[in-house]
């Protein structure tokens, strides 16, 4: 099997090729290289979130089996310069790929990519319309290495959906049509009781009026019937690992726990949307670990200007620490960040001591040295606007990743 669709198109990203656009564009090249990377994920999430939609699949079967979508594209930088120096096209192929994965929200997923990257309109529109057939030509290869059709075609995007949707940058997921945030990957799907009501009524029609007592009976059955739907319908929504507590205080921005259990044999009482539950989840599907996947903690506290854990911290370290006692095989990274006020050496230093506090605490709770790491990164790889209160509180953060399983 070929390696992800995502790592093979990062190989891309080389700093010979993103000197040459940087100078083709007469912008940094910081800016082409961040503005690409964001660009690929971008065209790939469409795909990967309509990937059980056959007709969709299908006419990208179709697209990306086009001999314009040449493989051999992939292996010249000669040729990807080509490309980028080509005027961006509405029509034709490439026309075809941008009106299904973007409709018409084409204007504004370019909008949010110059903004995040720090380029003009017209240098982001030109970097999506490089990843289009960079993406396409790499599902050519794909499709031809590994003799896939349009339903493996549809696997294979499944299975990379969670990391291609951790490798949008924050801000952009909403810009793209049926992309769910990184927090939706996954997320069982709330019982609605009002759903349940609904289909009980259009299940069980209003029943005659008879005399006497003879409703009764029927009443009844009817009463067994909806019982039994109630049942049913609840069972079938409530994913069978998980199992809704009602005990204990619902943290915030949560609508209580659920109850995963372990390999192990244990079970584990985790907020349904936050950080153990999306380790969990994704160590327990087969999306690659790359690099780009980091789970912020977002039960950690810290000391104000401290690497000293707070106490209500301990929950969510006992949790960390159980998940990896139940896959031993699984190692992890763990790293830390700060906003980019005041020295960039303090915060440096603060980010990697606060990062050691969190690995050292894991390693109390049971977990061997060798299983993990720990770097500081100071102010760099924002996922807010440091301009503002909240999105400096967002930056100040420390996240965990899977290096290996």
């Amino acid at each position: 099997m070929s390696a992800s669709i995502l790592d093979s198109l990062r190989r891309l990203v080389t700093p010979s090729i993103v000197s040459q656009l940087s100078g083709l564009y007469g912008v940094p090249s910081q800016s082409v290289e961040k503005g690409l990377s964001a660009a690929v994920p971008a065209v790939l999430a469409p795909l990967a979130a309509r990937a059980d939609d056959r007709d969709f699949m299908s006419q990208i079967f179709a697209l990306a089996k086009d001999p314009a979508n040449d493989p051999a594209l992939l292996d010249s930088p000669d040729r990807i310069l080509e490309r980028a120096r080509a005027t961006p096209s509405n029509s034709g192929l490439m026309g075809q790929v941008q009106s299904l994965l973007f409709g018409n929200g084409l204007s504004g997923l370019t909008d949010g990519l110059a903004r995040y990257a720090g380029l003009k309109g017209s240098t982001a529109s030109s970097l999506l319309s490089l990843a289009m057939p960079l993406v396409f030509s790499c599902l050519n290869r794909m499709i031809r290495d590994d003799s896939l059709d349009a339903s493996g075609l549809a696997r294979r995007l499944s299975a990379e959906k969670l990391s291609i949707t951790n490798a949008i940058p924050a801000g952009l997921s909403n810009l793209l049509p049926a992309v769910p945030t990184v927090s939706d990957v996954r997320t069982p799907k709330a019982f609605d009781q009002r759903e349940v009501e609904e289909t009980v009524r259009a299940a069980v029609p209003p029943q005659p009026q008879r005399s006497s007592m003879a409703w009764l009976i029927p009443a009844l059955l009817a009463l067994l019937a909806i019982g039994g739907l109630y049942a049913m319908l609840r069972r079938d929504r409530m994913p069978e690992t998980t199992q809704v507590s009602t005990t204990g205080p619902a943290p915030v921005g949560t609508s209580g726990y659920v109850t995963r259990s372990l390999p192990s044999g244990s079970d584990l009482r985790v907020p349904p949307t936050g950080t153990e539950a999306k380790l969990l989840n994704f160590i327990e599907s087969s999306a690659p670990a790359t690099r780009e996947i980091w789970f912020d903690f977002d039960r950690l506290n810290f000391e104000t200007d401290s690497a000293r854990l707070r106490g209500d911290s301990e929950e969510q370290l006992r949790n960390t620490a159980a998940i990896l006692k139940a896959y031993p095989q699984v190692r992890v990274k763990i790293g830390g960040y700060t906003d980019n006020s005041g020295d960039p050496a303090a915060n440096r230093r603060l980010s990697e001591e606060r990062a050691m506090a969190v690995l050292t605490a894991l390693k109390d709770n049971g977990i061997a040295a060798d299983r993990l790491e720990a770097e500081g990164y100071g102010d760099q790889h924002p996922i807010a606007d440091n301009s503002t209160p909240d999105g400096r509180a967002r930056n100040r953060r420390v996240a965990i990743r899977v290096t290996s399983r």
